[in-house]
């Protein structure tokens, strides 16, 4: 047997004391794989755990059949903690795990996996790749100073320019355009060179071909189709963080394809330094290549995308009327992912289409992407609203908070008391205080802005952009 892992924290427990159970039934395994599909996905469970059986839990270490030793040391040293507290969850007296690899269940597995007959899978089969997404290309991507350092290191390496390296490293948050740019280096390269072999994959794609590889028992086979490509593409490489094996094969196929001089282009949402989870082989390999990050778009940037999907769109809404303001609050509610900027985009236009309107008002806007916009948001204090509105409308805080009856000052102090009447859970009498009103003034002031929201169309966009700024500070 391969040595024991000790999951417990805080010293070694004293395992001759603990209950001799000599044997675990199929239903305290049934129990501890749903109690691991809780702790661990669906996903991680169907994948490392479909073949793998419970033998005993005896003197506190749960005893594993599996398939074979690579399948073994993968769960002891990734999912050996989850293991111990699914047993523990079950009722078993278990603190640490062992695997055994049995003739039966390597037979079985083998039997399972061995290509035969119609479950045979063929070689492009076991690596096979994403589909390539036509409308992410590089004339479609639009371009701004927080992408544009990324932007131009894809196309050059798209070009086949790889400025005396082989890899690419895009890294950024989610949403910001790493798909996109990775489909279109592969674009470009397929379409200057048709011989070429281009493989697009996720990460998690990458992990599981692998992984069907090993216990397939045609690692070699799966080796020699990834690194016969020409131009390696995987989407999301922070899915290897913590897989061992997964990433020490990895970088070894890193390795091959870049002593061969071809292209290997990388995703992920974290820099190289900050990714621990890969081995230091893997992390100086990225790093000997280019790296380049994605910043989340500004506001300018954000009212240009919208603005080119309203073009990309038009011929399905011709007659379609968006205002400038409509786009403006958008591009302010929805602001670290341009996917979610362009799905709320794409539900507008929709919305508009089925109902049969010529135009997005922004009362409709109001409607439709109330449960769209984002949830997490605190309740702004007071303060936060003063602040708000004396930047926007440049007059001091002091102001708003005095006596003075200047026209614009006063405008602006309504507006105030209204946003905090509507923003936050503070009572008249304490909104009365900061600004040094009665309750009946604050009351009209709210029934004052309200139908200025009617009659006044600029005071209306005051409103709407200051309720985003407020409601989402990160949008400002």
């Amino acid at each position: 047997m391969v040595g024991k892992y000790e999951a417990c924290r805080g010293g070694n427990p004293d395992l001759s004391k603990a209950p001799n159970q000599e044997m675990a039934s199929k239903g305290d395994w049934s129990t501890i794989k749903r109690h691991l599909q809780q702790l661990l996905g669906q996903k991680v469970v169907s994948n490392w755990f479909s073949e793998v059986s419970i033998a005993s839990a005896s003197g506190g270490v749960a005893t594993l059949l599996v398939t074979s030793k690579f399948n073994g040391e993968y769960i002891q040293a990734n999912f050996a903690e989850e293991i111990v507290a699914s047993c523990r969850h079950a009722g078993l007296k278990v603190y640490g795990t062992d695997f055994r690899v049995t003739s039966r269940n390597r037979t079985q597995a083998s039997r399972q996996s061995r290509p035969s007959g119609q479950n045979q899978a063929s070689p492009t089969q076991l690596l096979k790749g994403l589909r390539l997404n036509k409308r992410y290309s590089f004339d479609s991507f639009v371009v701004g100073t927080e992408n544009g350092h990324a932007y131009d290191a894809a196309r050059r390496i798209g070009q086949g320019n790889l400025f005396g390296v082989g890899s690419l490293y895009i890294y950024g948050s989610v949403g910001l355009g790493k798909t996109h740019l990775l489909n279109a280096i592969c674009w470009m390269r397929k379409s200057s060179s048709p011989d070429l072999t281009v493989k697009l994959l996720s990460g998690d794609l990458f992990m599981d071909r692998y992984v069907r590889a090993v216990t397939g028992k045609r690692l070699l086979e799966f080796r020699e189709l990834v690194r016969s490509v020409d131009v390696l593409a995987i989407d999301d490489i922070q899915f290897f963080e913590g897989r061992r094996g997964t990433t020490e094969e990895f970088e070894m196929t890193f390795s091959a394809l870049s002593n061969e001089q071809k292209t290997v282009v990388l995703t992920g949402q974290k820099p190289v330094v900050s990714m621990n989870g890969l081995n230091v082989r893997l992390r100086s390999r990225l790093q000997q290549g280019l790296t380049v990050g994605l910043k989340p778009p500004g506001l300018d940037l954000r009212l240009r995308i919208l603005q080119r999907k309203i073009e990309d769109w038009r011929h399905e809404y011709p007659d379609l009327e968006i205002s400038p303001e409509v786009l403006e609050y958008v591009a302010k509610t929805f602001t670290g992912d341009v996917r979610l900027l362009e799905g709320a985009l794409q539900r507008l236009l929709a919305t508009a289409g089925f109902l049969r309107s010529k135009k997005i008002t922004p009362d409709l806007v109001e409607h439709v992407l109330t449960d769209l916009a984002p949830s997490a948001m605190a309740e702004p204090n007071i303060d936060d609203i003063v602040k708000a509105v004396s930047e926007h409308f440049g007059v001091s805080a002091k102001d708003l908070k005095g006596q003075t009856r200047i026209r614009n000052i006063a405008r602006a102090r309504q507006i105030a008391i209204y946003l905090a009447k509507n923003l936050t859970t503070k009572s008249l009498p304490h909104i009365g205080s900061t600004f040094s009103r009665d309750r009946t003034t604050i009351l009209y002031s709210v029934k004052r802005v309200r139908k200025l929201q009617k009659t006044d169309q600029a005071a209306a966009r005051d409103l709407r952009l200051l309720e985003s700024k407020l409601r989402y500070p990160t949008g400002a």
